[in-house]
């Protein structure tokens, strides 16, 4: 074959090949792998017919039909005279001169991806060594407008003297700190109040921290699939739902337990795979007129305690006549204030993640955890709460504590996000805390409420457990039999023995039944610590093949619930 002697040259006013030109600028500009599946595409800029400079990421395997890729770029706007095989030429050229091409680790998720990298739709956080880059997604409001000087002037400062705003501001930040504190969980805060009182400008508020309010603002009524895909992009940043009343009723439980638990359900993908799970750590302010207890008794069913502690009811409004400021600003009245706040929102946003999230690469985590040990410590004091150690109020007061830090942070002269004064952050959050005490106070410990759940759930079922004698013989193969000679017409449950409070559960319906809010091995974990689980198992080949609970219930009241029952 006689050797090819083709000359390329790329300049803004095209490609060229030996002198002619044979295609609008195109240029390979990055090769980019994907951090979790390993495959390569390729980043291609060019020129749209309005003169502008775009981006695309093309799969590596499509670019193997230079017909689909040209397609794809006039459909982005890429002029259409194109000579196809000197444009397939110049596409092997550049990629033999790859070793020049900047390579890039493309992150489907937002958030913390190492020690000193940080990675946002609209900003990141990087050392200059790390090439990161965003998968492209659907809008999820992620955008910067104005500097920090103008939100802070004209957004945050008008939250000075105001709890619930300063709250909001703070918890907007609190997600970037998440990493530092594995044990805090996700948490849901949602405002209570009647319309029209300032709920929507608080959550405005909160969203300027990172986009555009009128983008990033979601809704409750999304289903739960979609919850999953929306809580996954907001990874290590907040999550904002309005509107509680607008979502259904009988979702509403399940799906603060699938925020909560800070992960979704696990999927196939069309090839029978097993497809990543999806997962997140957030932070979630809500708003609607109803609490969430409410919400959930109006589909007729029972509030789980686990519900409680993820999801926290804070009464929004702080007076008749101003909603829920406390201090106008100098405006005439709630609804003025409210809309100069909705404006100026509208036009300075999403700069303060970005300098926070700078700022914070640069403090000794040392120093942030010192930060807020201190934090907890006045908050307990100024609370009374410094012997309090019920483990819901526990989980409570360390939310409240990490929004706290981020406030103190942010207001440092090292960070100058806010102007706001540490004292008086202190006060703001204190005051928002202290609203929502009296719910926290009714909630059990998450343990506590496991055991208490699961008991009246096995009340609540008794009928669908057979009674069987198996106190001298508690094997697995005369469980099995059981199951077997059991009416297949008939729902069933599981076992009882007549006396002892034995019950032996069929997985699938521990699983399906009782843990379709909360996850199956955490609810395992507390019932076994208690004393009231133990596991038969059985093997196959040496291998355990399934796991069948049996739940001991040794609490005297539900020994006589079960005589009474047996002697009627």
């Amino acid at each position: 074959m006689p050797e090819n002697t083709e000359q390329f040259e790329v300049k803004d006013s095209g490609i060229f090949c030996d002198d002619i030109k044979i295609s609008e600028y195109v240029k390979i500009v990055g090769l980019v792998k994907t951090f979790s599946e390993k495959s390569w595409k390729t980043r291609l800029e060019f020129f749209d017919m309005d003169g502008e400079k775009c981006l695309i990421d093309i799969d590596n395997e499509k670019l193997s039909n230079v017909g689909d890729l040209i397609k794809e770029l006039i459909r982005k706007g890429m002029c259409p005279d194109i000579d196809f095989k000197k444009f397939r030429k110049y596409l092997l050229w550049s990629f033999g001169n790859r070793d020049s091409i900047k390579r890039y680790v493309e992150i489907n998720q937002t958030g913390w991806i190492d020690e000193m990298s940080y990675l946002c739709p609209s900003f990141s956080v990087c050392d200059s060594k790390s090439n990161f880059t965003m998968q492209e997604s659907d809008d999820v409001g992620y955008a910067i407008s104005g500097t920090i000087e103008e939100w802070r002037d004209q957004v945050a400062d008008l939250c000075q003297n105001n709890s619930l705003l300063t709250f909001s501001l703070c918890v907007a930040l609190a997600p970037v700190l998440l990493r530092y504190f594995p044990e805090i969980n996700t948490t849901i805060f949602h405002l209570v109040g009647r319309s029209s009182i300032g709920k929507t400008t608080a959550l405005r508020i909160a969203a300027s921290v990172w986009g555009n309010p009128k983008k990033y603002i979601k809704q409750w009524r999304a289903t739960g699939n979609a919850q999953e895909g929306i809580a996954e992009k907001h990874n290590d940043s907040l999550l904002i739902l309005d509107e509680i009343g607008q979502a259904n009723d009988k979702d509403i439980q399940q799906t603060v337990y699938m925020i909560g638990n800070e992960k979704g359900k696990s999927r196939m993908t069309v090839d029978a795979a097993l497809r990543k799970t999806k997962s997140w750590r957030l932070l979630c302010l809500s708003s609607g007129e109803i609490g969430i207890s409410e919400k959930i008794e109006a589909a007729g069913e029972r509030v789980h305690g686990g519900v409680l502690v993820r999801c926290i009811d804070i009464e929004a409004q702080s007076s008749q006549e101003t909603g829920i400021f406390e201090d106008l600003r100098g405006y005439n009245n709630g609804n003025e204030f409210s809309t100069i706040l909705t404006e100026r929102t509208s036009k300075y946003y999403g700069t303060a993640a970005r300098v926070f999230t700078e700022g914070i690469v640069k403090i000794n985590e040392s120093t942030i955890r010192n930060i807020f040990r201190e934090s907890l410590g006045r908050i307990k004091s100024a609370l009374q709460l410094e012997n309090f150690k019920d483990g819901a109020t526990s989980r409570v007061l360390n939310s409240f504590a990490l929004i706290n830090t981020a406030g103190i942070l942010a207001s440092s002269d090292y960070i100058g996000v806010l102007n706001h004064n540490s004292i008086a952050i202190d006060e703001d959050i204190c005051n928002v805390l202290q609203r929502c005490l009296p719910n926290v106070y009714n909630q059990e410990d998450e343990e506590t409420a496991i055991v208490e759940d699961f008991k009246d759930w096995l009340k609540r079922n008794e009928i669908y457990f057979l009674l069987a004698d198996l106190i001298n013989d508690t094997s697995v193969e005369k469980v099995r039999k059981i199951q077997t000679l059991s009416d297949p017409r008939t729902q069933i449950f599981g076992y009882r023995t007549q006396e002892g409070g034995i019950y032996y559960i069929l997985p699938d319906s521990f699983k399906k039944e009782f843990c379709k809010y909360r996850g199956e091995k955490f609810v395992k974990k507390i019932l076994s610590k208690k004393g009231m689980l133990q596991e038969l198992n059985e093997y196959e080949n040496g291998k355990v093949k399934r796991r069948n609970p049996k739940v001991i219930v040794d609490d005297e009241r539900e020994k006589r619930y079960l005589e009474i029952t047996m002697t009627e």
